[in-house]
């Protein structure tokens, strides 16, 4: 209930107010300002009621503009902008009858393009406006001045040309400048002084007010002044200096021949004498690794032996117990025979002679006994003597090993001496042939540096003297030939701007084979280095290569000696086993003596063979570690040297690189000059682009912002019953939307109405008056279309004269230089579709 309460107040309190404020109607004016076909962003739009000013408005960023006018007054109109053109258009609301004061009607549309103000050109035909809107009683409508306007447009044509040739030749002004300035600055770069002078001086004869040319003149002369006593004064130093160098390089190029000569000769004595040390120590290594190797087997065979006597044992007490099972059969048989007296006899005189015969197995088993404890002994003592003899040879061995350690020592001491020595004379001659190398490759890199530097600065010397001559000859031709004309002194610009690009194509081949010259300077030291690491390698190689043969044939004659000493050890072995089961029913005891024994001694063996193997370890551990520590100090050395060759050749590489970095460096400032300037010619692409864009919107937009003003300017006129002007300006919109169904209804309903209004008019003229004559142009045109062209001052004019019958029409294109387009139909006008459509 409140809300209904509020909404009934609130359309009261509406209708009060329209009918307490409502104002007379007042005229609408739109359009838009644009410049270059843009829209004009703050272009100031003053309406002046004779010499007061009405209103004042600027634009924003579309360049549209709407106001409205009181009724009954003059108005003018007038668009400026800082740095523009200004234009006017005169707007009179008056004449409207009072009837109509009340009604609306379609907004005067008013498009206004401006441009910039250039020197030198009378814009006073500007002073006084360019249109005219007035209203037609006869249309009932307001509308331009259609004379007037015309006249204004042939004057304005003129106006435009005048500009537009103003403009041309301001552009091309300024492109000559720009030309001359860019040959300056690049004369300027290549330092080609007298070059860079004349093309500045050309650019102030192009723009006498401008100060950058005449400053870079005086800053030049200034330039000029100073290079050539440096020039002169640098040229005699560089003379000097070169023949300074070239004594220098000869004397060096001597020495080093000679350092070179005695490094090689000291290179191969000492390469010599490493491998003699090296073929001693690898001497002493296979000793050393026989000697293991024949330890190993000791051990190996004093295993065998060990498990040989145990296997023994075990089947000396198989045999015991066998001797026991036969014993007890023995003993039955004795107590069976103790029941028969006959046999008893014959038992005891068996058992004697079994007694006998046992004692004399027992006095041969004491024998075999003795035998075995004297082959035993003999085998102790044989075992002892073998110890003995192992010892001897272990003592031999140690004396040996210990005389050989020694001589090794008293070698190794001498060898470490001498190798210290050598590694110290090696050392010494290596610092000195470093120091030597260092200095000498200082001396050749300073040499070459100092070279290049003179060859540079000879390069830079020769080529700025030859500029700096080639400049005063072209000076000299210059000023010759200025003498004789300007299109002469065309020509010599051409000529400069060609040698220019002839001493810039030499340059970059001077720069292409410099850069060709450094990377087959670190191409060769590349490959020397390559070839240094090669060698080392093949060296290392080879001396591997004689190890590992050494080391196979000491294998092969270990695994021989090992074969040997396993076959001995297994026919011993076998040799034992047959006299042990010989002697085995009569050796219970002595086998468990023997076992004893045997364990004792194997025990003993096998302490004594892990004692030898430790020992052997010890040795082969120490002489591994020798082994270890010279081929450490040999990996060093030949570390070291292919540290000092690769640091040789990483220096020389990054010296090249260097080099190649700064061409790279200087192509990179190229490229990313040339990147700059695609990425601005891009931007400007870009930039463009989207002007056209925004132009193409813009566009659109007054398309619809037209379209609708048609509209709305059609449907007030078929209120007004109005059917030709609703054609027109249903045509209007149909020129502005080509395809659009809403205008084609519109335009068909005008034309509809329009036909039924000229049916009536014919039937009551009819019968009023006397049929109608032809049309003059009958007379003078054939049936159909008929085109005629001319053209006049400003504008291009095509004529379609269509007869039909006894009917004829004229129909008018106008082509205006400023762009422009009108179409008229006896003088009135009409939309370009209408035109096209009734002249097929």
């Amino acid at each position: 209930m409140t809300l209904f309460f509020r909404n009934i107040f609130f359309f009261f309190a509406l209708l009060y107010s329209s009918c307490v404020f409502a104002q007379p109607y007042q005229l609408p004016v739109v359009g838009e300002i644009t410049e270059d076909g843009d829209a004009s962003n703050g272009a100031v739009i003053t309406v002046n009621h004779g010499s007061k000013v009405y209103l004042t408005l600027t634009t924003a960023a579309d360049g549209k503009y709407s106001f409205e006018l009181p009724l009954n007054a003059d108005y003018i109109v007038s668009v400026t902008k800082p740095g523009f053109i200004t234009k006017k258009f005169f707007v009179s609301t008056k004449g409207i009858p009072p009837e109509r004061s009340a009604e609306k009607f379609a907004p005067i549309e008013a498009d206004i393009s401006i441009f910039e103000k250039m020197e030198g050109i009378d814009y006073s035909i500007l002073n006084q406006p360019l249109n005219k809107y007035i209203y037609n009683p006869e249309k009932e409508t307001f509308e331009y001045d259609h004379a007037y306007l015309e006249q204004m447009l042939g004057a304005l044509d003129q106006l435009a040309k005048i500009a537009e040739d103003a403009a041309r030749q301001k552009k091309e002004q300024e492109k000559f400048y720009q030309a001359a300035l860019k040959n300056a600055e690049k004369a300027y770069g290549k330092k080609e002084w007298d070059n860079a002078i004349a093309a500045f001086k050309q650019a102030s004869s192009i723009k006498p007010k401008e100060t950058y040319p005449k400053e870079k003149i005086t800053e030049i002369e200034k330039l000029k002044s100073a290079d050539g006593d440096l020039a002169k004064k640098k040229a005699e130093e560089e003379a000097l200096a070169k023949k300074k160098l070239e004594e220098d390089a000869l004397a060096k190029k001597k020495a080093e021949e000679d350092a070179k000569k005695k490094a090689e000769a000291d290179a191969l004595a000492a390469k010599k004498k490493a491998e003699e040390d090296a073929l001693a120590k690898k001497k002493l290594e296979e000793d050393a690794l026989v000697k293991k190797k024949a330890e190993e087997d000791a051990k190996k065979n004093a295993e065998a032996d060990a498990l040989a006597a145990k296997k023994k044992a075990e089947e000396e007490a198989l045999a015991k117990k066998k001797l026991e099972e036969d014993a007890l059969a023995k003993k039955k048989a004795e107590e069976d025979a103790k029941k028969k007296a006959e046999t008893d006899a014959l038992a005891a005189k068996k058992k004697a002679e079994e007694e006998a015969l046992a004692k004399k197995k027992l006095e041969e088993d004491a024998l075999a006994k003795k035998k075995a404890e004297t082959d035993a002994l003999a085998a102790k003592k044989k075992a002892e003597e073998d110890a003995l003899a192992k010892k001897n040879a272990e003592a031999e061995a140690l004396a040996k090993k210990k005389a050989e350690e020694d001589a090794k020592k008293k070698a190794d001491a001498d060898a470490l001496a001498a190798k210290k020595k050598a590694e110290e004379d090696a050392l010494a001659k290596k610092n000195a042939e470093e120091e030597a190398k260092k200095k000498a490759d200082a001396d050749a890199l300073a040499a070459k540096k100092k070279a290049e530097e003179d060859a540079l600065a000879k390069k830079n010397a020769e080529t700025e003297a030859l500029a700096k001559k080639k400049a005063e000859e072209e000076a000299k031709k210059k000023a010759e030939k200025d003498a004789l004309a300007a299109k002469k002194k065309a020509e010599e610009d051409a000529l400069a701007k060609k040698n220019a690009e002839a001493d810039a194509l030499a340059k970059k081949k001077a720069e292409e084979e410099a850069k060709k010259k450094a990377d087959a300077d670190a191409l060769a030291a590349k490959k020397k280095a390559d070839e240094d690491a090669l060698l080392a390698k093949k060296n290392a190689e080879a001396d591997a290569l004689a190890k590992k043969k050494a080391e196979e044939e000491a294998k092969k004659k270990a695994d021989a000696d090992a074969l040997a000493a396993k076959k001995k050890a297994e026919e011993d072995a076998l040799l034992a086993k047959k006299n042990a089961e010989a002697d085995a029913l009569a050796k219970k005891k002595a086998e468990e003596e023997a076992k004893k024994k045997a364990d004792a001694d194997a025990l003993a063996a096998k302490k004594k063979a892990e004692e030898d193997a430790l020992l052997a370890k010890k040795n082969a551990e120490a002489d591994a570690l020798a082994k270890k520590k010279a081929e450490e100090e040999a990996k060093k050395k030949a570390d070291a040297d292919a540290l000092a060759a690769k640091k040789k050749a990483e220096e020389d590489a990054l010296l090249a690189k260097k080099n190649a970095e700064a061409d790279a460096l200087a192509k990179k400032k190229a490229e990313e000059e040339a990147k700059k300037k695609a990425d601005a010619d891009a931007l400007a692409a870009k930039k463009k682009a989207e002007e056209d864009e925004a132009k193409k919107k813009a566009a659109a937009a007054n398309k619809e912002v037209q379209y609708n003003a048609a509209i709305t300017r059609g449907d007030n006129d078929m209120k007004l019953k109005k059917y030709g002007e609703a054609k027109q300006a249903f045509g209007d919109a149909l020129s502005y939307k080509p395809n659009d169904d809403v205008a084609k209804t519109k335009m068909a309903d005008a034309e509809k109405m329009l036909k039924s209004d000229a049916n009536t008019i014919k039937t009551a003229t009819a019968s009023a008056t006397t049929t109608k004559g032809p049309n003059p142009l009958t007379l003078k045109y054939p049936q159909g279309v008929t085109e005629e062209t001319k053209n006049e001052p400003g504008v291009y004019i095509i004529h379609r004269i269509v007869v039909k019958d006894k009917d004829a029409w004229v129909y008018t294109k106008k082509i205006f230089n400023w762009g422009g387009i009108v179409f008229m139909k006896d003088e009135v006008p009409i939309t370009e579709s209408i035109f096209e459509a009734e002249t097929k």
